[in-house]
């Protein structure tokens, strides 16, 4: 059976592809030499599987680029941080019945010895 390559359309036998299981017939749609073409192209031809390095003058201007969002996104975590902090500060209110009865025993209790 034949398949035509999405790179080079050229028709191809099936085993010039590699199995791919998500795609209908099994195989992947890169015959076996454009796969090896293309990462050869993106990794280099020393068979390095490491991406590019990090480069400071890309993350720089990516800084710049999306200062706004930034700011924006740097808001709203302080803002939640914030909000998370003074609900860790404050009282703990028991609402069960039982420290609703306590409380109003209490204040009987206080009421009649004044």
């Amino acid at each position: 059976m034949t398949k035509p390559c999405n790179t080079c359309f050229e028709f191809k036998d099936d085993s010039e592809f590699s199995k791919a299981t998500k795609n209908i017939d099994g195989l992947q749609n890169k015959c076996k030499p454009c796969c090896a073409a293309y990462h050869q192209s993106r990794y280099g031809a020393g068979g390095d599987k490491t991406r590019s390095k990090y480069n400071p003058e890309v993350a720089r201007r990516s800084r710049i680029k999306n200062a706004v969002k930034i700011a924006a996104y740097q808001l709203q975590y302080k803002a939640k941080q914030r909000a998370a902090k003074l609900a860790a500060q404050a009282p703990k209110v028991d609402n069960s019945p039982e420290s609703k009865h306590s409380r109003l025993y209490r204040s009987v209790l206080l009421n009649m010895s004044a």
